[in-house]
C-alpha cells in the first residue's frame, strides 16, 4: 500500500566552491604592459630624482678626479658629437610622429586636441633655444681668451686657444630637458592603449593601422631615453664643474614643473598628454 505519508525531496543545490569565477565575462579586461611599464618604473616624477642623483654621484666623481679614461672622456666622440650636440633634435625626430599618431587615435574627432599637442613641443622647443642661448651668453660675459686679442668665445676657439668662463652645462640640461618631455608625452600611452580594444572607436580604421606605428615610436623614445640616461652620466662623470651641472638640472626641472606639472594642469593651457577614454 502506498505510504500516506508523501515524502518531499528537496531538491539539491549545487555547492559553489570558493574559486568559482561567478562575475560575468568582461571583455574590456584589457591590460596594457607597456603603459604599467611607463606610467609606473618610468613615471616623470619617480625618473627625475635618478637623473638628479646621477648628475649628483657623477659630479662627486669628477670633482674626486678618479674616473678613468675612455672613448666618453673626450668631447670629440661619436656620441658626443652626433648624438648629443644634436640631442633636441633627435628628440623632435622621434616625439613628433608619435604625438601626430597617437593625437589622431585618441583624440575622437576634437581635432583641436593635435593643435595643442603640437604647441606643447613648440614651447618645449622655445625654452630649449632660450635657455642654452642664456647659458652660452653667461659664459660669454664671464669668460675670457687664454691668449690675448680675442674677445670672443668663437673667435678664440677658431684661433685654437680655449675660452675659459662659466659654462653652465648645455648637454646637462639638454639631456634632462629631452627625457623629462618625452615621458610626459608617453603618458597618452594610456589612451593608446584603450582605443586600441576599443570597439567603440571614432575610426576603426584608425584603431587598427595606427597602434603598431605608435608602439614602434614609443619604443623607440624609451631606447633614446636610455642613451640619454648613458650620456647624463658620461657628462656628469667627465665634463663640467659640479655648480656648471647643478644650475643646469635645476633649470631643466624648474621648467618641467611650470609646464606639465603647473601649466598644463589648468584650463587655459595646451592640456595634459593624458586623453580621458570613456
Amino acid at each position: 500500500m502506498p505510504s500516506s505519508r508523501t515524502r518531499h525531496r528537496k531538491p539539491k543545490m549545487k555547492t559553489r566552491r570558493a574559486n568559482d569565477d561567478v562575475s560575468p565575462p568582461n571583455n574590456d579586461r584589457t591590460t596594457c604592459s607597456f603603459d604599467d611599464m611607463t606610467l609606473g618604473i618610468l613615471r616623470p616624477e619617480k625618473t627625475v630624482f635618478f637623473l638628479v642623483f646621477i648628475v649628483f654621484i657623477g659630479s662627486i666623481v669628477y670633482e674626486l678626479n678618479v674616473a678613468p679614461d675612455s672613448i666618453f672622456s673626450n668631447p670629440q666622440n661619436l656620441f658626443n658629437q652626433v648624438f648629443v650636440k644634436w640631442g633636441w633634435g633627435w628628440t623632435l625626430c622621434l616625439l613628433t610622429p608619435y604625438m601626430v599618431l597617437s593625437g589622431l587615435l585618441t583624440c575622437n574627432k576634437q581635432w583641436y586636441l593635435l593643435l595643442k599637442d603640437g604647441l606643447r613641443l613648440v614651447i618645449a622647443t622655445f625654452f630649449w633655444y632660450i635657455t642654452v642661448n642664456i647659458f652660452l651668453a653667461i659664459e660669454q660675459a664671464t669668460g675670457a681668451c687664454d691668449v690675448e686679442g680675442f674677445a670672443t668665445k668663437k673667435s678664440c676657439v677658431h684661433a685654437d686657444s680655449n675660452w675659459k668662463g662659466f659654462d653652465i652645462s648645455g648637454h646637462t640640461f639638454i639631456l634632462m630637458h629631452s627625457m623629462l618631455t618625452i615621458l610626459e608625452e608617453l603618458r597618452s600611452m594610456n589612451a593608446v592603449c584603450k582605443y586600441k580594444y576599443s570597439t567603440d572607436h571614432h575610426n576603426k580604421w584608425l584603431s587598427k593601422i595606427l597602434p603598431p606605428f605608435i608602439y614602434i615610436f614609443a619604443i623607440l623614445l624609451l631606447l633614446l631615453c636610455c642613451l640619454w640616461v648613458w650620456m647624463l652620466l658620461c657628462t656628469a662623470v667627465y665634463f663640467h664643474t659640479f655648480l656648471e651641472k647643478i644650475i643646469a638640472a635645476v633649470t631643466a626641472i624648474a621648467i618641467w614643473l611650470l609646464t606639465y606639472q603647473f601649466w598644463y594642469q589648468k584650463t587655459f593651457s595646451p592640456g595634459s598628454p593624458v586623453r580621458t577614454v570613456e
